[in-house]
This record gives structure tokens, C-alpha cells and sequence, in this order.
């Protein structure tokens, strides 16, 4: 077979006859000469081919077998569609992904027929985010163009290269979610814990009753729900179409009729009107439809009784387990709709709550008390609460510095900032809309809300899948439970003695948790310290080392300029201090539980169930750096009050600060020397204050996490330890040959289920482990 060269380009393809398959595989294979095709697959998995690199021996016919494959799919086409620079080809959503978490790298060749040239892709990161970029929505998508270049075809000057991205090649550490694995992993796990109820009914155990129920009240809320709420006409359903990027809640010139709408991730796009009579219909999830029962118009005083609407839709962001809750609006005058509106509120995990500041420029803008009231009711419910002020788009840039300003005071004024785990977030839904659904090219906002939202569900490890990932570890430490506590029954009588004595000793060992938790709080409380003061006075150095190096026939910079210097250099300090001591407290957890386990090895049990964590909430740290953000940001007249409210201290000496700062730098007569020494001392003098109230605030909420964290660890111990201590008082009481039977056979059936747990949590591990917001 002749070797022939190639140059041209490829594209979208299919294969009309055999012929053409055939032609395709003979151009390929005298392309990639003398590479060594392993196999041809004749029946169509996704994947046409493998092929091995080899490398031929010096002045020898034989080849070097180097063990480094990449599999390829084949296209073809005879058409004119490579005489341009670059070229479609409409491929499999389905397909790409799967050849994206292959273990070996994948190929998408494509055979010009005519010119005999094999352009080629290949699929993974890079091609990954090009999708992403053109649409970030493309998982929604049965079939994807993909893009190739006219340049990048296969030659023997191109296959060293091909070489070399195929040795370097390493599988991507993101997994893609594709449509219906959310709803996949919902349900397995919730078939897992249906059949150990089961078994466990079917067997007549009694034990554990507590930990089976809260198991089974987990598993009904694997889903993250995420409510977008507020006044009326302020564009929640706007704000939802744009997070989606299609248009699906109803928008109307009138209130909608007061019925929630729930949306889900499905592999399937379908909506469930449920009405009060019970009955239900189905339709698209398109707003024409939805209209006819939400809307004024499609249904007033909602005439049609419907009780309850679900959107189940394709979507990248909601797969992750999310679910978004459209809800009327709070401040309707009819209080069925608003009772509505606050069962649904009370049954979510967090709230987008919604405030439009398009009256502002009419004068007719307020946070008004209602709006105050719902944020401090619904703030002490909620995981977080994301204040959003919409329709920006409606005022001037020097409307919107006022409005923030004004915003500022009252959310201080009434204490709400400490509900935030960010500072107000401002939008243009309507823009965001624009440019998603309609590729406008103009800001899109609400990207500034998706990452805060993912910011914090990330770090906490809040999503959909790690509650199922959570829900399935507890259900392995649970037949863990089950297990020991049965072996323990079913123990010869003769081995009580040591068994009993083996208890006693770890209840008296886990007195000592206290001490290694006071330890590690030590360690903490000092790391973090130490990393606070030492960045606070680095700054302190550089600013002294600055100001130094300014030559004396210049002025020093103004007091505005060196106000921000120390300003966001206390806001990024404080950030930084705050991650870092959320992985510490994250560690902690880990290292008790670790130690609690390895007590109760010593009388053989097995508690590794380490994701049953403390809850972690740090509002107050979260408090003080959104008012030092605001402080920071928002450089303002006035702006002393803001930060003055909440830590008065710490506001007077950074006021103290900047008012010396002024009159130094308008002080001629001052020596250079001594003006850069008074401001490096107050400088000192309001870091310090800061310092200082802020290790106090993470002081407190560590004593507070630790007392927590040793309480659950040592009920989560001497509960299950109590229960063994009842089995080998139980002893004395000899099992009928029936007993025996059911509890082997119990434990038959529970191996099996911990063997399918633990295969379906490995594969889930490989989803939680790489998600990330913008995919």
C-alpha cells in the first residue's frame, strides 16, 4: 500500500455506503504509517479504531511497540465542504462526552474522499470549553457542531506531533454531566436506602431505629432548591429564564396568579400542571404553555385550581442538583397567595431574593419595611440569603453610585448583612437575557450571582450530588453498624469477657477527645493568628518601604490613593485568613473522626463514615468581611458610618487615620521623614484594630465549632458502643436456631447492598470531584 500525502481539511460526515466506509479506513490507515492499527471495530460503539504508536528500529524494517494508544472515530464525506479555513461537523452530544471520560486519548478524524486528506480533533479540554464558550448551554443539545481547521490535517511532518500529545496525554480531572445523571443518582440512591428498609423490616430487626429515620428523611431531600423571591414585578421570572438560558417562567405585564413553579434537572424536557383535584397534564416547557395556568391572563384568580406546576428540563447548571423555585411575590395583597408563597419559601435551602431599582430614578426607591422583615425572617431560615437588585440597566452610572450608597446604610442600619454571604449583588436580568438566549453583545451580569452562588455550595459541598454522595456514605456506615452490632450477638459466649472489657476501655479512651480537640484547637486559633498578623504586617512594610523610595522633590501620594492601598489590602487579607480557616476546620472534623474510628477499631468496629460532618456556618466572620467589603468598596462621603455600626473601634481608628493622613500630606512645613513615620504609626495603629476584632470573631466561632464537633463525635460514639454493650448483656440469652438464620441471612443481604454502594458512590465521586460552576 502506497503512502500518500495529505492537505486539505475535513468536516460533518456520514457514512452512505460501505464503499465509503472502506475508502475512509484505507486513507486513514496510509496516513498514520507506520503506526499499528490494534482493531476496526465493524459495529458501531462511538469508537472506529485503536491504534498503537510504534517506533521503528535504526536501519530495520521492525517496529518498537511503546504501549501508548489513542482510540479514533471516522467520518467521511465526498462533498466540497473543506475548501475553507474552517468547517463544521454535527456530532452526538452523547458521543462527545463519552469519548471526553475515555481512558485513553480520543481522535475525531474526518476523510476528505476527494483529496484523500484526514483532518482531524481531538477531543478533550481545550474542545471542552471552545463548546462551552459558543454556547453554555450545549449539554441541552441532542447534537453538537464541532468545529475543525483547514490547517490541521494528518502528514508524516504532523505525526510527531500527534506522538507527543499522545505520550503527554492525561485523562481531564472534570467529568462531564450529561442530562439525567442528577436524576440517575436521586433515584439509585433512594432505591438504596428503600431496600435496607426493606431488609431490615424483612429481617424484624429492632435496633438503630434513629439513624434509619434520619437516613430516610435525607434521602427525600437530595436536591439543592434555591428559591428566587421577593416583591412583585421586580423580574425574579426573568432572572430565572436568564440562569436557565431559556426562556420558561412567564413574564407578564401583570402579577402572575400565585402558583409555584418548581424546575428540576431530568434527561427530558416536560412540565406537570398537578391541579387540587389531584389530576395532571403534561406539556413543553416553553412560557406559551406555562401561561395557560400561571399567568392573569391564561388563568385569573387561577380559575383552573392548579395546585402545584413541575418543569423538568435539560439543563448544564441545574444537573449538578440544583432545583430552582419561581414563587409569587411576597408583597401580594391576597393572603391565599401569600401563604402559598411562605410554605414554599420554608421548604427550600436558600433564597435569591429579588429587589428592582428601576423607581429609583422616579424618586420612588425604598427598602421599605416589608422588604426588611421578610430578610430577617427568611435570613434566620435559610442556608444563605443573595440579595439581588435588578434592573440596573434602567438607571445612569451616577444613579446607581447613589442607590448603592443609600442601599448600604439601610442593610446596615437594620443588621441584614450578617444573612449575606456576599455583599448586594446588581443585575440587569433583562441584559443577561439578552445576551444569552438572543447573543446580544452587551454585559452579562448575572454571571456575578451564578459564581457566588457556586462559590459557596462548592466550598460547603452543598450540591444535589453531594448530598447523594453523603446520603449513600451514610448508608454504608449504617449497615457498618448493623454488621458489627450482629457479629456481636452472634458472638460465642466465651469471648464476652474480653469483648466487654474491650468497650469499656475505648468509652474511658474517648474522655481524651477533649484534650486532642483542645489541641488542635490550639493549632488552629495560632496558624490563623499568625497568618493574620504576619500579612497585616507585610502590607505595613511595604507601604513603609514605598513611601520611602519616593524621592523628596516629589509629593507623597495623595490620601485617597493610600487609603485604598490599606484598604483592599485588609479586605484580601481578611478573605484569605477566612478560606484558610474553613480548611482548617474541615481538617479538624476529618482528623476527629479519623481518631474516633480508631478507637472503636480496638473492639473491631468499623465507623469511617467521615461526611457526617458539623455543619459549618460562619456568619459572623461572614458578617465582618462583607462590612469591611462595603466599607472598602463603596468610597463614599459618609461611608465611616457604615463600618462604624458594627465595629465602632475598628471605623474610629481608620477614621483617626485618614484625618491625620490628610493633614500630613497638606502640611508642607512637615519633614518628609516624620510625616511617613506618623503615617506607617497610624497605619499600624488601624490594622492593629482590625486585628484584633477580627481574631476575636474567629475565636469565638472556633470554640463554638469545636464544642460541637467533640459532642457529635462522642453521641455518634457512645450511642453506637451502648447499643453493642446491650448485645453482650444479651449473651446470657442463648439464639434459637431460627434467630440465627434470620440474622445471617440479614447480614447475606446487606453485603450485597454495601457491594452496589460502594460502586455507586465511586462513580458519583467522579462527578462531585470536578464540578465547577461555569460548566
Amino acid at each position: 500500500m502506497t503512502k500518500k500525502k495529505i492537505a486539505s481539511t475535513i468536516m460533518p460526515i456520514v457514512h452512505s455506503t460501505h464503499q465509503q466506509e472502506d475508502d475512509s479506513r484505507i486513507i486513514f490507515q496510509q496516513c498514520i504509517k507506520p503506526w499499528m492499527i490494534i482493531n476496526w471495530f465493524h459495529k458501531d460503539y462511538g469508537i472506529d479504531a485503536n491504534i498503537e504508536i510504534q517506533r521503528a528500529l535504526t536501519d530495520t524494517s521492525h517496529q518498537i511497540a511503546t504501549g501508548k494508544r489513542f482510540s479514533m472515530q471516522l467520518k467521511s464525506s465526498d462533498k466540497s465542504i473543506f475548501d475553507k479555513d474552517t468547517f463544521t461537523l454535527s456530532v452526538d452530544r452523547d458521543k462527545i462526552t463519552y469519548w471526553y471520560r475515555s481512558v485513553e486519548p480520543v481522535m475525531l478524524a474526518y476523510v476528505d474522499l476527494d483529496k484523500k486528506a484526514v483532518y482531524y480533533l481531538w477531543i478533550d479540554e481545550t474542545l471542552i470549553q471552545n463548546l462551552h464558550q459558543k454556547n453554555t448551554n450545549w449539554l441541552a443539545q441532542e447534537t453538537v457542531s464541532v468545529q475543525f481547521s483547514g490547517r490541521t490535517f494528518i502528514t508524516n511532518a504532523e505525526l510527531p506531533i500527534i506522538e507527543k500529545y499522545v505520550l503527554q496525554w492525561k485523562r481531564p480531572l472534570k467529568t462531564i454531566l450529561t442530562p439525567g445523571n442528577y436524576f440517575k443518582y436521586s433515584q439509585e440512591a433512594k432505591k438504596i436506602v428503600n431496600t435496607l428498609i426493606d431488609t431490615i423490616a424483612k429481617h424484624d430487626i429492632s435496633f438503630l431505629k434513629q439513624d434509619l429515620g434520619s437516613l430516610t428523611n435525607d434521602s427525600e431531600k437530595s436536591i439543592y432548591t434555591i428559591a428566587i423571591v421577593g416583591p412583585s414585578r421586580v423580574g425574579k421570572s426573568t432572572l430565572i429564564n436568564s440562569l436557565l438560558h431559556k426562556e420558561i417562567s412567564p413574564v407578564d405585564v401583570l402579577p402572575t396568579t400565585g402558583i409555584p413553579i418548581s424546575i428540576f434537572p431530568f434527561n427530558e424536557n416536560k412540565t406537570t400542571i398537578l391541579f387540587k383535584d389531584s389530576s395532571q397534564i403534561q406539556g413543553g416547557i416553553g412560557a406559551a404553555f406555562l401561561n395557560e395556568y400561571t399567568s392573569q391572563k391564561g388563568n385569573p384568580k387561577n380559575n383552573k385550581n392548579v395546585k402545584y406546576v413541575s418543569v423538568n428540563i435539560i439543563n448544564g447548571m441545574l444537573e449538578k442538583g440544583l432545583s430552582l423555585c419561581d414563587v409569587p411575590g411576597l408583597d401580594d395583597p391576597d393572603p391565599v397567595i401569600r401563604g402559598i408563597t411562605k410554605t414554599a419559601v420554608y421548604n427550600v435551602n436558600a433564597i435569591v431574593y429579588v429587589i428592582s431599582v428601576a423607581s429609583y430614578n422616579d424618586g420612588e426607591f425604598s427598602i421599605t419595611k416589608n422588604i426588611v422583615e421578610d430578610l430577617i425572617e427568611l435570613g434566620g431560615l435559610m442556608d444563605k440569603v443573595f440579595i439581588v437588585f435588578n434592573k440596573t440597566d434602567k438607571l445612569t452610572e451616577s444613579q446607581l453610585v447613589e442607590v448603592k450608597v443609600y442601599i448600604n446604610d439601610k442593610l446596615n442600619e437594620y443588621d441584614i448583612l450578617k444573612y449575606l454571604p456576599c455583599e448586594p449583588i446588581y443585575i440587569s436580568s433583562q441584559r443577561s437575557f439578552d445576551k444569552r438566549v438572543k447573543n446580544e453583545n452587551i454585559e452579562d451580569s448575572v454571571q456575578l450571582l451564578e459564581k457566588e452562588i457556586w462559590a459557596f455550595l462548592l466550598t460547603q459541598n452543598k450540591t444535589g450530588l453531594h448530598k447523594i454522595l453523603s446520603i449513600l456514605s451514610t448508608s454504608k456506615g449504617l449497615i457498618d453498624k448493623y454488621k458489627n452490632i450482629i457479629n456481636t450477638r452472634l458472638l460465642d459466649s466465651k469471648k464476652r469477657k474480653d469483648l466487654d472489657n474491650k468497650i469499656s476501655y475505648v468509652k474511658k479512651e474517648l474522655h481524651s477527645l477533649n484534650k486532642l480537640i483542645k489541641n488542635v484547637r490550639y493549632d488552629v486559633a495560632n496558624r490563623v493568628k499568625d497568618y493574620t498578623q504576619n500579612s497585616f504586617a507585610n502590607v505595613l512594610a511595604h507601604l513603609l518601604m514605598d513611601l520611602g523610595a519616593i524621592p523628596l522633590a516629589n509629593s507623597l501620594p495623595p490620601k485617597e490613593r493610600i487609603t485604598k492601598f490599606l484598604e483592599e489590602n485588609a479586605y484580601k487579607i481578611i478573605t484569605d485568613v477566612n478560606t484558610e480557616f474553613q480548611q482548617c476546620i474541615f481538617e479538624m472534623q476529618s482528623e476527629v473522626n479519623s481518631w474516633v474510628a480508631e478507637k472503636l477499631n480496638q473492639v473491631e468496629l468499623a465507623l469511617h463514615n467521615e461526611d457526617e460532618n458539623v455543619e459549618i456556618q460562619t456568619l459572623e466572620v461572614t458578617k465582618y468581611t462583607n462590612q469591611i467589603f462595603s466599607f472598602f468598596q463603596e468610597r463614599k462621603e459618609g461611608y465611616i458610618g457604615i463600618l462604624e455600626s458594627v465595629i465602632g473601634i475598628v471605623a474610629s481608628a481608620i477614621e483617626i487615620l485618614f484625618s491625620t493622613i490628610e493633614i500630613l500630606l497638606t502640611s508642607p512645613e512637615k519633614v518628609r521623614q516624620n510625616d511617613i513615620k506618623t503615617i506607617h504609626a497610624k497605619a499600624t495603629k488601624g490594622y492593629n484594630k482590625i486585628q484584633t476584632e477580627f481574631l476575636k470573631s474567629i475565636t469565638g466561632y472556633l470554640n463554638s465549632i469545636c464544642r460541637k464537633v467533640e459532642q457529635k463525635a462522642l453521641d455518634r460514639a457512645n450511642v453506637y458502643l451502648g447499643e453493642l454493650s446491650k448485645q453482650i448483656q444479651s449473651l446470657e440469652i442463648p439464639l434459637t436456631n431460627h434467630q440465627i438464620q434470620n440474622f445471617e441471612s440479614f447480614l447475606g443481604d446487606i453485603k450485597e447492598l454495601s457491594r452496589n454502594i460502594e460502586s455507586e458512590a465511586n462513580h458519583l465521586k467522579d462527578y462531585t470531584d470536578s464540578i465547577e460552576w461555569s460548566k
